[in-house]
This record gives C-alpha cells, structure tokens and sequence, in this order.
C-alpha cells in the first residue's frame, strides 16, 4: 500500500466520521431508546441486509455476553424488526422514512459508512453495558 493510497482511504474515513458529530442527537435518542426497552422488559432484535446484517451479527453475541466488560446479559438477538432505529446511509433511501428514528450517515463510500455504523453499534453497545439499572432486565434469548 502507498502512502498516498492510505492518506486516501484515511481522508474518506475522517469525512464520515465527522459526520457522526451531526448525528450525536438521534444517536442520543437512539441510546436512550434502547435503554428504555431494555427497562421496559423489552429485548433488541437487530438486523440489516448484506455487509450490514453481518455486522449485525457480529455485534448481536456482545449483548448477552460482554463488549468491554463483565456484565449480566443483555436481551438481544438479531434478523427481527419492530419499532425500528435504522442507520442507513447516503440520503435514508427507502428504509429511512420506515424507521421510528433514523441516524442517516451522509456520504458514498460504502466501506468507509460500514466503519462509522461499527463505531455507533459498538458505541451504543458500550453505553447499555454501562447502565447498571440494566442487568437485572435479562432474558434469554
């Protein structure tokens, strides 16, 4: 890889991420929704097609079990919807107006809106792991 090719691929990846500082109020609510569910008793279904249904999977296990440290599970499991927060990209598409709360990531380069969503999954996951009130609404999955 040159340099070149790497600054690149990093100013694509620094036009996304300041992106995400102009979603930090639906990306709020979004955590606070998710909060209120799990409050509520309630579990968080997780889904999305292609590269984002994997990623989905991947973030899915960190519920029940732990993202950055121990913890009592989480309810959670993925390949559901039903009161939806969507992240989708570029202009919301279809799927944007579907969704209770949508956090749009502005911009064209795939790979680049897949970093910047990894980061708010893995951001929301962490602050649900933080909310102690939490771990006593666990269920099975």
């Amino acid at each position: 890889m040159t340099r070149a090719l790497l600054h690149r691929y990093l100013a694509g990846h620094y036009l996304v991420f300041d992106a995400i500082e102009v979603l930090a109020g639906e990306i709020t609510m979004a955590a606070d929704r998710l909060a209120q569910c799990l409050r509520d008793g309630g579990k968080i279904l997780l889904c999305g097609n292609g590269g984002s249904a994997a990623d989905f999977r991947h973030l899915a296990p960190e519920f029940p079990g732990r993202f950055r440290a121990e913890r009592a599970p989480l309810a959670a499991g993925a390949d559901h919807r039903l009161s939806t927060i969507g992240l989708p990209d570029r202009d919301g598409g279809d799927i944007a107006p579907q969704c209770d709360l949508a956090a749009v990531e502005p911009g064209s380069d795939t790979a680049r809106i897949q970093e910047a969503h990894l980061f708010v999954e893995h951001a929301l996951s962490e602050h649900l792991s933080k909310q102690g009130h939490l771990h006593a609404n666990r269920h099975d999955q």
